[in-house]
């Protein structure tokens, strides 16, 4: 099974794994490397769009155009490039699992800490609804998870009482943690979900109720 553009904590019972370092928002650094893979295994069953950076730029004002350009091309654009390269090998082994990763910043005012993060993510879930619909008739399924507060370097919280805070908001009193993501994300790429097609799974606790 060929999984593209994911993080594996635990290889330790894969036995055959390769890793491509590439910068997201080169075009044809992802062509190659798409190529490779396909090369080297002769499919592509799973690509895992999850790459993505988060500033706290503030207000549209303070958001300087290198600002956009590189959140928009970090998150977005290499979302769009990556599903483009891969769809004609979805499309000729008749299947395929597509997974996006948006965020609950694309519905809710905590997006207002960076107007491009907002958009971004807004606009993944604009694309996998619209391959879902292209394309699912080719036996290739895209789904969307907006993952909420979670516990990892993007998300780092230092002032205690803010973390306080966000925690109150969220009904399971907890931040979620990359594992709970990732269980969203094995349930999209496999048989359990066949018949799930261009939908936005929620990963927030409740913060979003």
């Amino acid at each position: 099974m060929i999984v593209l553009d994911i993080c594996i904590h635990n290889v330790s019972n894969l036995k055959n794994v390769t890793a491509i370092e590439i910068d997201m928002r080169d075009h044809e650094a992802i062509k190659r490397s798409i190529t490779t893979i396909i090369q080297e295994f002769g499919s592509i069953d799973i690509l895992f769009s999850n790459a993505g950076i988060n500033p706290h730029i503030g207000n549209i004002e303070a958001t300087l155009d290198e600002n956009w350009e590189t959140i928009i091309q970090t998150n977005l654009t290499s979302c769009f490039h990556m599903i483009k390269e891969v769809i004609p090998q979805m499309v000729k082994q008749k299947s395929g699992a597509i997974i996006g990763t948006s965020s609950i910043s694309g519905r809710v005012r905590a997006a207002s800490h960076s107007v491009p993060y907002g958009v971004s993510k807004t606009g993944i879930e604009a694309i996998i609804k619209s391959v879902a619909a292209q394309y699912g008739p080719e036996g290739i399924r895209s789904n969307c998870i907006l993952p909420g507060f979670i516990e990892t370097p993007l998300n780092w919280v230092k002032d205690e009482q803010v973390k306080e805070n966000i925690m109150k908001r969220i009904p399971l009193r907890r931040a979620g943690t990359p594992m709970d993501v990732a269980k969203v994300a094995l349930f999209l790429a496999s048989d359990l979900s066949s018949y799930v097609n261009g939908e936005s799974i929620i990963v927030d606790g409740g913060f979003t109720i």
